[in-house]
């Protein structure tokens, strides 16, 4: 069955979410997290072969008010996810990408339904939540595309 033929059934139809995690300039540095039962692989147009691990992971809804600031959306996932020790002393150096998909479990099929950047990062007692922004909203706001910086990216009188 094809993933709109899941979709439209009624009894077929529970999807799963898989979160795709870019942090870094190298093809190795991607972590793939799912609701899903289990860890799968899949094969992605960018990225090739990807293996998405099963953790306990939750995103809060995805509302689109017209409103660029008020879009955000909030993954929550453990503290002890080796993703979190990205953001555990410093920020990172690179922007941290983030893509969800949804999908059937067994259909192989990701379908890409938000994609943005993690903004910031807030420790609880047992899970982190990550704030993400949409993507759009950063390439329409003039000036700075980072809203933090521990030193400056460019070199002392290059021509950036």
């Amino acid at each position: 069955m094809s993933f709109d033929e899941i979709e439209k059934s009624r009894q077929r139809g529970s999807g799963e979410q898989s979160f795709l995690f870019r942090y870094g300039p190298n093809s190795d540095d991607v972590r793939g997290l799912t609701t899903a039962a289990e860890d799968f692989t899949v094969d992605l147009p960018v990225f090739g072969e990807t293996s998405f691990e099963a953790v306990p992971i939750f995103m809060s809804a995805i509302v689109d008010t017209g409103s660029r600031e008020r879009s955000s959306v909030t993954i929550s996932l453990p503290d002890t996810d080796p993703l979190i020790d990205l953001f555990r002393d410093y920020p990172p150096s690179y922007v941290v990408g983030v893509t969800v998909f949804e999908h059937h479990a067994g259909d192989g099929e990701l379908r890409v339904v938000w994609s943005g950047k993690v903004l910031s990062y807030n420790s609880g007692d047992y899970d982190a939540e990550l704030r993400c922004e949409p993507i759009q909203s950063s390439l329409q706001r003039p000036g700075l595309r980072r809203r933090w910086q521990r030193s400056c990216p460019h070199a002392l009188y290059s021509t950036a």
